[in-house]
């Protein structure tokens, strides 16, 4: 980077000379055993007449600065394959661990013993370590290589020499985690990524090794002139100078990842919005929505504004989202997706007509308590009272339903709410979904050699997002997918996949259908788990 003149920062992390050996039990230093630890490469460039030795030293009972000899090219064969100073290695009776040197694993032990080393000494492969394929094999310095090839051991793999190695059995605390049920399994998690380090958590707990790669990423409609003269009308239905409260935007000023249908969405809203006033209902299909949407609205008013419009979500994840701005959901379908949502709202509107219809005595009633003065229901006269419910006028009895959503929402909610009939709907687009490219992991390898044991959607624009990061050619039929809902699942199966569907559209039952999957991929049987 330096050399290109590319500006780069460099943050510190645990390296995996030290990190895979504690994934395994075995401390690079320990005070009964040994002071110091020493990270040597066992794999040197070509054309390169001398390996350097590089030491990175942990002095626990002693500051004596103990320095390596340059390797000689000629000293033994041992060391002209390696360019080692085994001689030197051997004098610091040290933990010993070599990076990079599976390849080179005979002539290291040959080297070791050739200068001295004590052929009882023991020693480690460490292979795949902190993945969920992790293995180890123990044995000593005479037998190691022998051990590792008898066990096929394959790269990545780190060498381990030193005593610390028989500690391995005593402190192999990931071994433990054996009898979890998602133990040596590796799950791929494609959510936003706001909302995959939840899922991830949950899986790490029962023994997963997750991936994090989120297949979409989610933006608010920004401008957003739809959204802005709904609110505008929230209060006043019909404001005078609306259409120049909110001037055309530089279309240079839209979030680069927004397609220009977006913005032609959303401009086409705009007009349909002008006499729509506050809804009657407001319909959330997924937790996005509801933060978006809330976060506008709580700019320009209060919660006491939405006194007399209801509230559906499509599930458990929007209905907790809602509650955290201290608002309960009216009506929850009893399967979590748009259809069904469309289908069982349209019910509860048409059941509400008939059950709020007046007679002849209740509309003198209602017309007589119209007439009467509104009576503030708070006694701080500064506090200002709830406008009162907006009046229809002649040729607007319709049912208002305002739905802010994703721009690329399906049809299916919208044409079920229409089957109510008489109904207003204005389906507004709030924030766009895109597909998201990691330039960091390419997954594509891993789901390629069977790596992955399972991938994670959580609705249909992760699956389409992830059919994109993967490539139009790819052969997706060796994947196990488990999604949260039908209609996750159609999309999934369309492009070839294996599905596992969730009881229900929730974060406890997706993991549940991850368990299930699992243990019947392992041995046949079905496991009901519930996850704390």
């Amino acid at each position: 980077f330096s050399q290109a003149g590319i500006p780069f920062e460099v943050v510190p992390g645990v390296t995996s000379a030290f990190a895979v050996p504690a994934y395994n039990g075995i401390p690079v230093t320990h005070r009964d055993y040994t002071s110091s630890v020493h990270i040597i490469t066992g794999h040197r460039r070509k054309k390169q007449e001398q390996a350097s030795l590089f030491l990175h030293r942990n002095i626990a009972d002693t500051a004596e600065n103990i320095c390596a000899e340059n390797s000689s090219a000629d000293r033994d064969s041992a060391s002209s394959a390696t360019g080692i100073d085994f001689e030197a290695l051997v004098r610091l009776n040290g933990t010993l661990i070599f990076l990079m040197a599976l390849s080179s694993l005979s002539s290291i032990m040959e080297g070791l013993l050739s200068a001295g080393m004590d052929p009882g000494m023991p020693a480690a492969v460490l292979e795949k370590g902190t993945t969920s394929k992790q293995r180890r094999i123990l044995a000593t310095v005479s037998t190691l290589a022998e051990e590792a090839a008898r066990a096929r051991a394959e790269a990545p793999s780190i060498i381990v020499v030193g005593d610390v190695c028989c500690l391995a059995e005593r402190f192999s605390w990931y071994d433990r985690l054996a009898d979890r049920p998602l133990a040596g399994k590796k799950i791929l998690v494609t959510r936003p990524r706001e909302m995959a380090a939840q899922t991830a958590d949950r899986l790490r707990r029962l023994g997963a090794e997750v991936l994090e790669l989120p297949a979409i990423e989610t933006l608010p409609v920004s401008p957003n002139p739809a959204l802005d003269a709904c609110l505008a009308n929230w209060v006043d239905p019909f404001p005078d100078s609306w259409k120049n409260a909110f001037p055309d935007e530089d279309e240079n000023s839209c979030d680069r990842k927004q397609v220009n249908s977006v913005r032609d969405q959303v401009n086409s809203v705009r007009n349909r919005i002008r006499d729509f006033g506050s809804p009657d209902w407001l319909v959330f299909t997924s937790p996005t929505g509801v933060r978006v949407f809330m976060d506008a609205f709580l700019d320009r008013y209060d919660v006491r504004n939405l006194l007399h419009t209801k509230i559906a979500v499509i599930g458990e994840g929007s209905r907790e989202a809602l509650f955290r701005y201290g608002l309960r959901a009216s009506f929850m379908p009893s399967v979590y997706d748009g259809e069904t949502l469309g289908r069982e709202l349209a019910q509860r509107i048409r059941e509400d007509r008939k059950r709020h219809a007046p007679s002849d005595c209740e509309s003198e009633m209602i017309a007589a308590l119209i007439a009467a003065p509104l009576i503030d229901p708070f006694v701080d006269p500064d506090v200002r009272a709830f406008p009162p419910r907006q009046e229809k006028t002649e040729g607007t009895s319709a049912v208002r339903i305002l739905i802010p959503r994703a721009a690329k929402g399906g049809r299916e909610l919208v044409e079920e709410l229409e089957k109510a009939g008489d109904v207003r709907i204005i389906d507004l687009p709030t924030y766009d979904t895109v597909y998201a490219r990691s330039g960091i992991v390419d997954i594509r390898a891993q789901i390629r050699d069977g790596q992955v044991d399972q991938v994670i959607f959580t609705s249909a624009s992760t699956v389409r997002g992830f059919c994109s990061v993967m490539g139009e050619k790819t052969d997706l039929s060796g994947i196990s997918a488990v999604c949260i809902g039908r209609q996750t699942a159609a999309a999934a199966e369309a492009v070839g996949m294996q599905t596992k569907t969730a009881r229900t559209a929730t974060l406890e039952a997706l993991i549940e259908a991850v368990v299930t999957a699992a243990v019947t991929a392992r041995d046949g049987l079905k496991l009901d788990v519930t996850v704390n």
